[in-house]
């Protein structure tokens, strides 16, 4: 049997979102990595984040952070368009593809946020009608070089760049950067280096566990490969 069907959850979203604090302090006390029960909306009007943070508790003039990550669903869902409605559909599918490419392009992709779509087998998986403003919005985000995953990769990345270390040295015509998790594994995470002239083209640029690519003569990105420290050299 597939190994993954036996992990311990990670996450949790309360039921039609009607959540509490003393059940997030619980989620936090018993281990859960991440929640998701904060609408996100940006277009209405600001309401929650379009990237994951820390859940802040506040009350009574006192305020608690919590470790687990909160990564907010957007704000109108697959039960908005259909929940009340029968028949084909065909009006309300059209109605909720626009919303999701209007939220993906207006929204999410300029400030390349997290967007978290939340669908029911109910309603979303009723036929190819409805599913298709889902499917649609898998498309773009994979012709836009989007990242779709599940909330649990989410967290685990978030979390192994907060652990993450960087330390740079500038001498001598070269910087050097070394980068550590500690204890987490960094695979994946990149440094975006831009310099102020254009540099030299110098092969002698040196990756160890990680890689050098050059997206213009004066910005270079790094790449972790899957370890706990990265060192690069870079001439200039």
């Amino acid at each position: 049997p597939d190994a993954t069907l036996f992990r311990s959850m990670q996450g949790f979203r309360f039921p039609r979102l009607a959540r509490s604090h003393h059940l997030f302090q619980y989620l936090e006390s018993v281990g859960y990595s991440y929640d998701s029960s904060l609408p996100v909306n940006h277009q209405d009007y600001y309401g929650g984040t379009i990237f994951p943070v820390n859940l802040m508790l506040a009350n009574r003039g006192s305020s608690l952070s919590l470790k687990i990550l909160e990564m907010g669903p957007i704000f109108r869902d697959d039960w908005s368009f259909y929940g009340s409605v029968s028949g084909y559909k065909l009006e309300e599918a059209a109605m909720y593809q626009k919303f999701l490419l209007e939220t993906w392009n207006n929204v999410f992709l300029p400030q390349r946020g997290l967007m978290v779509q939340i669908g029911d087998p109910k309603f979303e998986g009723e036929s190819e009608v409805t599913l298709e403003p889902v499917k649609a919005l898998i498309r773009q985000a994979q012709a836009d070089n989007g990242w779709i995953t599940t909330l649990s990769s989410v967290a685990d990345f978030w979390k192994m760049k907060e652990s993450a270390v960087v330390s740079v040295w500038q001498d001598d015509g070269q910087i050097q950067i070394h980068v550590t998790g500690g204890e987490h594994n960094i695979e994946g995470l990149t440094l975006t280096i831009e310099f102020a002239e254009q540099r030299s083209n110098d092969e002698r640029e040196t990756a160890l566990n990680g890689s050098i690519h050059n997206e213009s003569p004066s910005v270079v990105n790094l790449v972790s490969a899957s370890g706990y420290q990265s060192f690069y050299i870079l001439h200039y």
